[in-house]
């Protein structure tokens, strides 16, 4: 939701958009304050007791009728979606690249990735597992119950992609075009993503939004002055 309401404004790789160049917060920004009141607004749409959610609360909820859709999600979800086992709405799921905002069409790049310590004794035994484990031969047989292709050319392979749930394959290559890292890779990131959910939820609960994220924005600082980032 943040990315697709920053749009086409330039941020910091690692920081996301809400941390700039300077180590300052913008969690005030008019764009992500725009972001979490419609996602806050989303939320007063969703089942009771929403914001003590899950992801197994989420795809229970999804699965099995109670929700009528999942908004700005990932693509890892679709399998448990299409799974008869359970499941109650196998073939009856849409897929959807997020909707374009009027700053732009952004989504966000999750990944779970694999890495090698440099100080590991085995690096190029190492390499060679994560060769093997995103070659084309593992994607023949991963994607089809992930939904999760980690190489261009699966995407570009129709023997792969037609095992997909229908309409699938073609949101996933058009949301790659407009996906962007979405992790903080900063030593206080945990710290600074704990609060985003607790200003969320205020909103949702109706207090003002630009109120909460001036907030969210002071206790932002306050952890990125202890961590030494900024005076």
């Amino acid at each position: 939701m943040a990315f697709d309401y920053w749009g086409d404004l330039p941020y910091v790789f690692g920081r996301c958009m809400y941390i700039d160049d300077k180590w300052q917060p913008r969690f005030t920004h008019p764009r992500i304050v725009e972001a979490f009141a419609t996602w806050g607004e989303l939320m007063k749409n969703s089942p009771p007791g929403v914001t003590a959610y899950t992801w197994y609360d989420v795809v229970k909820a999804f699965s099995q009728g109670i929700a009528a859709t999942i908004w700005f999600d990932a693509s890892l979800f679709a399998p448990q979606f299409e799974n008869p086992e359970k499941s109650n709405v196998v073939e009856k799921v849409g897929y959807s690249v997020v909707p374009r905002t009027q700053y732009g069409h952004k989504t966000a790049f999750w990944s779970w990735g694999l890495g090698i310590p440099s100080r590991s004794p085995n690096r190029e035994a190492a390499w060679l597992f994560i060769e093997w484990a995103t070659s084309k031969y593992m994607e023949e047989r991963t994607v089809p119950v992930t939904s999760g292709p980690t190489r261009m050319s699966t995407l570009n392979s129709p023997e792969i992609m037609r095992k997909l749930p229908v309409g699938l394959p073609e949101v996933l290559e058009e949301s790659f075009k407009i996906a962007e890292p979405s992790l903080l890779y900063i030593g206080s990131a945990e710290e600074l993503t704990r609060g985003m959910p607790d200003a969320l939820h205020l909103i949702y609960q109706g207090e003002q939004p630009e109120k909460v994220m001036e907030k969210l924005e002071e206790k932002a600082t306050q952890i990125l002055k202890q961590a030494g980032y900024i005076e």
